[in-house]
Parts: C-alpha cells; sequence; structure tokens
C-alpha cells in the first residue's frame, strides 16, 4: 500500500500514511489497547462494557481490537459474529460463517477466471 495524504479517521487531521490514523491516534489507540490487554490478563472472563468502563476504552474501539484480531475475548464477553449472532472471541465471523463464506469463494473462484462466451480479442500484430 503506497502514502498518501489523508484525513485521520480519529482526528480528522491530514498526514501522509497508508494507516487509517495519523501517528498520534495510533500511539493513543496502542496505549488504549494495551490497558485493555493488562486489564483482561487480570480479569479474563470481564464483559465487553465491563472492560470498557475500567479501561475508560470507547466501546467502537475495543470493537475494532476484536475485528482486527489483536483482542481475544472470553466468549461470555458479548461479541457476536455479524452474520448469524453465535457468541465469537475474535475478528468478525464465528468459525462457520468463516467456512461457509470461504466455500462460497472458493465456488466463485473458478467461474470468475472462465470466459463469459461474449466478444474476445486477443490482439495480434498479423493483419
Amino acid at each position: 500500500m503506497t502514502s498518501e495524504l489523508r484525513n485521520c479517521l480519529a482526528c480528522g487531521r491530514l498526514f501522509v500514511g497508508s494507516a487509517p490514523v495519523c501517528p498520534d491516534c495510533r500511539r493513543a489507540e496502542d496505549a488504549a489497547f494495551e490497558r485493555v490487554r493488562a486489564y483482561l490478563a487480570d480479569n479474563p472472563a470481564a464483559s465487553v462494557r465491563e472492560t470498557c468502563e475500567a479501561t475508560e476504552v470507547a466501546l467502537g474501539l475495543l470493537h475494532r481490537f476484536v475485528e482486527e484480531g489483536r483482542l481475544v475475548l472470553a466468549a461470555s464477553a458479548g461479541i457476536t459474529c455479524k452474520v448469524c449472532g453465535a457468541p465469537i472471541t475474535t475478528g468478525r465471523l464465528c468459525p462457520d460463517c468463516q467456512a461457509e463464506l470461504q466455500r462460497a469463494q472458493d465456488k466463485a473462484a473458478p467461474s470468475a477466471n472462465r470466459h463469459s462466451g461474449g466478444f474476445y480479442s486477443r490482439r495480434s500484430d498479423h493483419q
């Protein structure tokens, strides 16, 4: 990914980079992540709400840590699959929905590579 001029998703400032947030906000997010990680090390069965209240980390940021796979929570923490609603510990989908998505992608991949039967021309230097 190339660096480009963009607005930070957290604070709105312009910065040059490929990350969604500026370096200052990234440092703040990393500090928040460490607070959450330390809290969960001492309280592994804590719910998402308890973790947010104890660490003063916004719910949306905590969810992003889980979705990015940076955090693995207890199944009882209250994070659910975005498709079926089953409890999950990390990511966005439960293992069953991940497998179903992979099967659908595998099934669609060969047909995406097949010729559609429409007009097809290969450029040739011969006339």
